[in-house]
């Protein structure tokens, strides 16, 4: 507290507490529940996690990771994740590459930003049992619209019936989504099996949310755009390979060549095509 009556800080709620390197850096808290934080919110509900770990000498370090495919979701991290950072928090963290893992993640080192998304958000840290989207969102339409776009842009798949689909362990997320989705008239499909829900988004839901709601990761809409312009649906083919085809740089029918030989198991190169910092 005797800090932030020395320096300036972007952070007005004096519930949360901020190290000194987020006063140095100038990490910002949002005052209000916007549709950015909505989306962001769902995003961290699908492929985030807040974590506190507490080194031999008893300092404690704050962390908030989203982490993703690297073959497919490089750009939507690159292009999307980072600027929504930027815009909440006034940090747009950083990119870390795992190709033995296929992963990248994006992560911001911050206290404020942990205590803000466990205290407010009441976010878990660590396992994300019982995780669900907070009411503030989920009772607010355009919110919870916001919420659900970072939900399946990050927990989701297109499938080639463009049917949007997903399975999620959060039970309590998956319920507030069926809810949501049947207010707006979505149609769709629920099932359990044991303590995984599936969720099934018919065809003209699925082309309304891409299209009205506007999904933010290329993954799932260069399949989408692919099937809109050429009627073909590519399995195995990767984010970027499926933007070159749109792009007119890479012939369709040589993807589906090399997709068919990554099906069976003859791509040795399991590089992304693009080369990311680590």
């Amino acid at each position: 507290f005797l800090l932030e009556l020395f320096y300036n800080t972007k952070i007005s709620n004096h519930k949360l507490r901020q190290s000194w390197m987020d006063i140095k850096r100038k990490i910002a808290i949002p005052d209000e529940i916007t549709n950015d934080l909505a989306e962001e919110t769902g995003i961290h509900i699908g492929d985030g996690n807040l974590n506190v770990y507490q080194d031999k000498n008893g300092d404690h370090s704050y962390k908030y990771t989203i982490t993703g495919n690297l073959h497919d979701e490089y750009l939507y991290h690159v292009a999307h994740v980072q600027k929504l950072f930027n815009k909440l928090y006034n940090q747009s963290g950083y990119i870390r590459c795992r190709y033995d893992r296929n992963s990248i993640d994006t992560i911001l080192k911050s206290r404020a930003v942990v205590e803000f998304k466990s205290k407010i958000l009441s976010l878990p840290i660590g396992k994300k049992y019982g995780i669900s989207i907070p009411k503030e969102i989920i009772k607010d339409e355009e919110l919870a619209k916001r919420c659900i776009i970072g939900i399946i842009d990050t927990d989701f798949t297109l499938n080639d019936s463009i049917n949007i689909v997903g399975n999620l362990t959060c039970i309590r997320v998956i319920k507030q989504m069926h809810e949501t989705l049947n207010k707006l008239n979505i149609k769709h499909s629920l099932v359990f099996y044991g303590n995984v829900g599936k969720i099934r988004i018919h065809r003209e839901g699925s082309i309304n949310i891409i299209e009205q709601w506007r999904l933010n990761n290329q993954k799932h809409v260069s399949k989408y755009e692919l099937w809109k312009e050429f009627g073909i649906f590519i399995p195995f083919s990767r984010t970027e390979e499926r933007l070159a085809v749109l792009d007119g740089k890479l012939n369709s029918e040589e993807l589906q060549k090399v997709c068919n030989n990554r099906r069976l198991g003859l791509d040795l190169d399991q590089r992304p095509h693009r080369i990311c910092k680590l």
